[in-house]
């Protein structure tokens, strides 16, 4: 259902709406749609005007925490990381440069990044400057302590 829009309408037809939609869809149905504008070239702002000139697409809460953790840094915190401590959700502090290959400030941090970086062996860094994410957790309760819950309910039902 994450091509489900909140309003009912889109794929599949006859599908739910509104909060009959399951959540992880909701979520899914507002990260897809941004990040199918940024790789089309918008930036982050233009990106979420975009979004929120689509009435009825998305479920109203999920999309403003969604836009409010996207517009912030709120919580990252600036530090040298060794190589080997680096961990997916990291954000590039300043440009790297390992074998020849650019890695350009703002880039988030991911698995295959790692693992480029560690092959590079002595041609990598020693260490890195990433902006460390909070944890999202805690960044969602204070937004929307009501949708977070929601959340850690349906990860300890998927769990259990």
């Amino acid at each position: 259902f994450q091509e489900k829009r909140y309003d009912g309408s889109g794929p599949p037809p006859d599908g739910p709406s509104g909060q009959d939609i399951p959540l992880g869809s909701r979520l899914l149905k507002v990260a897809l749609d941004y990040d199918t504008l940024i790789c089309s070239g918008s930036d982050k702002a233009r990106a979420l005007a975009v979004m929120r000139e689509r009435s009825g697409w998305y479920d109203p809460r999920v999309f403003e925490a969604f836009a409010t953790l996207a517009k912030s840094r709120e919580g990252f915190t600036r530090s040298d990381v060794a190589t080997a401590d680096l961990t997916p959700g990291m954000v590039l502090a300043g440009d790297v440069t390992v074998a020849g290959e650019a890695m350009a400030s703002g880039t988030i941090v991911d698995q295959g990044l790692i693992s480029r970086l560690r092959q590079a062996g002595d041609q990598a860094p020693d260490t890195v400057a990433v902006y460390a994410p909070p944890e999202v957790d805690c960044a969602l309760c204070r937004l929307d302590p009501e949708l977070a819950e929601t959340l850690r309910e349906e990860r300890q039902h998927r769990d259990d």
